[in-house]
C-alpha cells in the first residue's frame, strides 16, 4: 500500500466537516481495527467487490493509506504499523497535513457520524472486571468508549454504579468500593 496521500479526501469518514455517514459499529470497528496497527486504505483508492452472499471495498496494488486514519493516529500519539514500516525502509512517505479537519477521538467520531453524545452518559464509578457500564476499554494503542450507562446511584457514596459493580442492600444499592470500606 502507497503511503503518499498527504491530506484526507472530501468524504473521509475521519473528517469533522462532513455529514455522518457511519454506524456506531462501524466507527468502533475502525477505530478498534487502527489502535491495533492495521492499516485503513482510502475508500477512493480501493475496488468494489461483490459475491453471491456479501460485497464491500477491497484494497489493490494501487490503493494508498487513508490520510484522514493516519492523521487520526497521528493526533492520539500513534500511527498503523505499515506506516512505521514504510518509513523505517525509506519508502516515500508523505507528510500529513496535521491541520486538516480530522477528528481527535473515537467519541468525537462516533458524535459526527450518529449524533451520540457520550457526555451525557453515565458510566459506572467502579468498574470490575465483569462492569456493565465502563467509560471505555484499551484496545492497542486507544480508547475504545464504553456503550453502557449505569443504571444504580450507590446509596451510600451517591456515584453511578451499574449492578455488576454493586451489590442490593434491602431497598437500595451500595457500590463495591464503599461495601469494602465497611469490612473490618
Amino acid at each position: 500500500m502507497k503511503h503518499t496521500m498527504a491530506n484526507p479526501c472530501e468524504n473521509c469518514p475521519f473528517r469533522t466537516d462532513i455529514d455522518g455517514y457511519l454506524r456506531r459499529d462501524r466507527v468502533v470497528e475502525i477505530a478498534e481495527s487502527l489502535f491495533r496497527g492495521a492499516s485503513f486504505p482510502c475508500h477512493e483508492t480501493t475496488e468494489e467487490w461483490e459475491d453471491d452472499e456479501e460485497s464491500g471495498m477491497v484494497e489493490t496494488q494501487s490503493s494508498s493509506q487513508c490520510a484522514g486514519a493516519e492523521i487520526f493516529l497521528a493526533k492520539q500519539g500513534t500511527s498503523t504499523q505499515m506506516s512505521r514500516i514504510a518509513e523505517r525502509l525509506g519508502m516515500k512517505v508523505s507528510k500529513l497535513n496535521m491541520k486538516a479537519p480530522v477528528c481527535r477521538s473515537v467519541n468525537e467520531m462516533i458524535r459526527i457520524h450518529c449524533g451520540d453524545d457520550d457526555d451525557d452518559r453515565e458510566t459506572c464509578s467502579v468498574c470490575n472486571d465483569d462492569c456493565e457500564a465502563p467509560a471505555g476499554y484499551a484496545v492497542g494503542n486507544g480508547v475504545i468508549p464504553g456503550e453502557g450507562s449505569a443504571e444504580f446511584t450507590c446509596s451510600e457514596c451517591g456515584e453511578p454504579v451499574c449492578g455488576a459493580c454493586s451489590q442490593k442492600r434491602g431497598r437500595n444499592r451500595v457500590c463495591d468500593h464503599c461495601i469494602e470500606s465497611e469490612c473490618p
